[in-house]
């Protein structure tokens, strides 16, 4: 069977390719709006030192001596100032590295509007695997819908205005399920190896993308013998993917393992960060957390959605279902939390609410697609609100 990767099929109309551009250029302008807020001022010490330990790759040591984050998106960095530099060089605008890094300490703005184009920008190929993932589990119209729900949560469209991990692992957790689907439904070891090494990259970009090895569990496990190799497989291309990105624990052991387990002692302050300390966080991701970070009614809706993905007990849908479910009943233990960590939870849980509101608006026979459409909106603006009023917070003017 040939792969579908595109758009909706034109032999449908164009209406649908006109639903998918709408909902691209919303979330698009969502996160470009006010992208440069703060600036040449910054007002977020992780991306600080995100962009500070890119630049610091350009004196020739590429271990960032800091490994509370893995380095894969400090590389990324690095990559884009380099060919800054490489540009510059050429045009004449930086005659060698002193001035390039005088540019910098002048007026950082363009390192910062670099990182925070990078975030804005992920959100086109994330969006586009979506749509795959959902046509995978629903439907086309349903992918849309899926991608509408995310183009629109508060926390993806906030945190995507700053140069931090979080839109890079959810590109990473994404490409990690789309191809733990395929091998769920087709197999191969190249599938496998696909989804086990991007599993892998998701965990060297935050260490909450180990839960990205999930899905090709639930792709493979339970399908025997043959798929317990291909399984292992998948696991010895995650391993290899994650050393190839942060090869520091074989090569400085003793400095990166020492900083690990000062992160897992938890030594910054409430507040520090923005962590808070939270009694029975289990509850509090479906009190606060999850309504403040995609909108009451899409929250609720979309953990529904979860429980009936389980529910249909289909291997694709398990393979979706898998992360935000193993990070609620995971992380809920813990006694500290940052809101940030949901994200990569949040391309799955609006796959699963378009699931729920497509199942349903299946039940009205003829009446499915403006039943479809009216749900879908109804569950959306709220968000979308939320998004508008979190950005126009985001770009008042600093008076402190």
């Amino acid at each position: 069977m040939k792969e579908d990767y595109g758009l909706p099929d034109a032999r449908t109309g164009h209406f649908p390719r006109l639903l998918l551009a709408a909902v691209v250029i919303l979330g698009i302008s969502l996160r470009a709006w006010g992208i440069g807020h703060h600036l040449p001022h910054r007002s977020y010490i992780e991306e600080d030192e995100f962009i500070y330990t890119a630049l610091k790759y350009g004196t020739g040591d590429l271990n960032p001596h800091w490994y509370f984050h893995p380095p894969l998106y400090s590389y990324l960095l690095f990559t884009l100032y380099a060919s800054l530099y490489a540009g510059g060089r050429v045009t004449g605008l930086y005659p060698d590295a002193d001035a390039y890094i005088i540019g910098y300490l002048t007026d950082p703005s363009l390192w910062y509007l670099i990182a925070r184009g990078l975030s804005a920008l992920l959100f086109l190929p994330s969006l586009w695997l979506i749509y795959l993932i959902g046509k995978r589990v629903v439907s086309a119209g349903g992918a849309i819908v899926a991608c509408l729900f995310f183009a629109v949560m508060p926390l993806a469209v906030s945190t995507s205005h700053y140069g931090c991990t979080e839109q890079l692992l959810i590109l990473m957790a994404l490409c990690a399920v789309w191809y733990s689907l395929r091998a769920a439904r087709e197999g191969g070891v190249r599938n496998a190896i696909l989804a086990g090494a991007f599993a892998g990259l998701a965990a060297g970009t935050k260490y909450t993308g180990v839960f990205a090895l999930l899905p090709p569990c639930a792709a493979f496990l339970g399908g025997g013998r043959g798929s317990l190799r291909i399984f292992a497989a998948s696991l010895t291309a995650a391993a290899c993917a994650f050393l190839l990105v942060c090869p520091f624990p074989i090569l400085s052991p003793r400095e990166y393992f020492a900083n690990i387990a000062l992160l897992l002692s938890q030594p910054l302050s409430v507040g520090e960060y923005g962590w808070v300390r939270v009694r029975e966080l289990h509850a509090a991701f479906f009190t606060h957390y999850l309504p403040a970070g995609m909108g009451a009614p899409l929250a609720w809706i979309s953990v529904a959605g979860i429980i009936w993905l389980w529910l249909r007990r289909r291997r694709e849908d398990c393979v979706v279902a898998v992360i935000p479910t193993a990070f609620f009943m995971i992380t809920g233990f813990s006694s500290l939390f940052y809101d940030r960590y949901l994200l990569i939870c949040y391309p799955f849980l609006a796959i699963a609410a378009a699931v729920l509101i497509d199942t349903v608006s299946s039940l009205s026979g003829r009446r499915r697609g403006p039943l479809l459409a009216l749900l879908s909106v109804a569950l959306a603006y709220p968000s979308c609100v939320a998004s508008v009023r979190a950005v126009s917070t985001l770009v008042l003017p600093d008076t402190a």
